[in-house]
This record gives structure tokens, sequence and C-alpha cells, in this order.
């Protein structure tokens, strides 16, 4: 997410999509973490037909994501089942 989130993942092949959050308190207070989690969470949960099976994906907010967007998350999203059907993983 180039708005302030740094994206990990991994596909295993096998089990359910995971999504782990993590969210500093540089980002913000408590509405503003929150507020982030949520809208990754959605995005996560939106677009996660375009993700493999056994999918890991992990966000780790920066400062900036106190900005972030529904449309920008799920656009994210997207962005990481591209890269990884492009790097192999089955749908």
């Amino acid at each position: 997410m180039h708005v302030g989130c740094l994206v990990f993942y991994a596909a295993s092949g096998d089990g359910p999509r995971r999504l782990g959050v993590t969210v500093p308190k540089k980002v913000g207070g408590a509405v503003v973490r929150n507020r982030v989690k949520r809208l990754v969470r959605e995005a996560f949960r939106q677009e996660r037909g375009g993700l493999p099976d056994g999918c890991r994906i992990v966000v780790n907010a920066r400062h900036s994501a106190a900005r972030l967007t529904l449309a920008e998350a799920m656009g994210a999203f997207r962005k990481v089942a591209e890269r990884l059907a492009r790097e192999g993983y089955p749908q």
C-alpha cells in the first residue's frame, strides 16, 4: 500500500486466507488506529476472492496510513493478488 503501509505476504497453497494487521501508536490515537484496522480488514474481506488459498498477509501501517481510504486499501490488495499470480501462486 503506497499510502503508508508495508505488506508482507506468503502463499502456502492450503488452508484459509489469513490477515494480520499492526498499527503502531505513531499513526495516531486509538480512534485513528482502529479506523485503519477496520479499513484494512474490510478491504481484505472484499478482495480475498482474488487471493490464492493459503495466502498469509501481514499489513504494517506507517504514519501516513491515517489518511487511508477503503478504495486505496482495496486497490493495494488487488495489486498483491496480481503480484502473487505473476509469481506463479495458483488462484
